[in-house]
């Protein structure tokens, strides 16, 4: 893998400092966003912009495929195999529409309509 600091090109606001440092680290962009402009306010900010600055002028832009490989190391796990599948025998899967409708359309009526969904299936 590859070590070094780029700046993003898909994850970008303004100049993909803080999307690179994102990737970079593997959290949410908006979570460094937020404590980057927490940060600029806290110091008076001036010094935080200038840093970003620099940070723009001195760290290159990505290569092709570098957010993809950064992104393949923080993928969110799939979902189960039999997660579309319904969970009552008697209930039946309609044409597309999933064994969610199917459930709702059973629970229709008013008793159901105020329990969570969780319950209704």
């Amino acid at each position: 893998m590859n070590e070094r600091l780029y700046r993003a090109r898909d994850e970008r606001m303004f100049l993909g400092v803080l999307g690179g440092v994102s990737l970079r680290l593997g959290i949410d962009p908006s979570l460094v966003r937020i404590a980057y402009a927490i940060g600029t306010i806290l110091t008076g900010i001036f010094p935080l912009i200038i840093v970003y600055f620099v940070m723009a002028i001195v760290i290159p832009e990505a290569p092709d495929g570098w957010e993809a490989e950064m992104r393949a190391g923080v993928a969110a796990p799939a979902p189960p195999a039999d997660w579309m599948q319904p969970r009552e025998p008697g209930l039946r899967r309609s044409s597309g529409s999933g064994w969610a409708s199917s459930c709702i359309a059973k629970c229709s009526r008013s008793k159901c309509r105020r329990l969570p969904i969780s319950q209704l299936c």
